[in-house]
């Protein structure tokens, strides 16, 4: 199951992946992504909550990764923090996909809450 939450005044987009996610419901997903990112304003971030994720081949790394470079190359988003629990065989293949793919501005942390001490950090660098 993917869900989708905006907070506009913050300019944060937070998708939360739980459990296994269908082939066939891919497509919805995707184009419920895009239609989230539109609404926020250039240089978002996006606090993805990947720690209930049952990833099932390195096909679903791989797409993952791919998806993100997309949105990447579509919106101009700022940073993205992926919250990977305590599954390290998972952070160690999101860590090779995103790298193989150039992927920049991701932040890998273990809980919500080191995601939101992430996010504050990165924005009072900026100042």
């Amino acid at each position: 199951m993917v869900s989708f939450r905006t907070d506009k005044e913050k300019n944060i987009l937070y998708v939360n992946i739980i459990g296994i996610t269908p082939k066939e419901n891919m497509a919805e997903g995707i184009a419920k992504f895009s239609h989230k990112c539109n609404e926020l304003q250039d240089h978002f971030t996006i606090i993805n909550d990947m720690s209930l994720y049952k990833m099932n081949s390195d096909h679903d790394f791989e797409f993952l990764c791919k998806l993100t470079q997309t949105m990447l190359q579509k919106f101009v988003i700022g940073k993205i923090i992926r919250i990977v629990g305590t599954n390290e065989e998972n952070l160690k293949k999101l860590v090779l996909e995103d790298k193989k793919l150039g992927l920049k501005n991701i932040y890998y942390v273990n809980t919500r809450k080191s995601a939101l001490e992430e996010m504050y950090k990165l924005s009072h660098q900026n100042l």
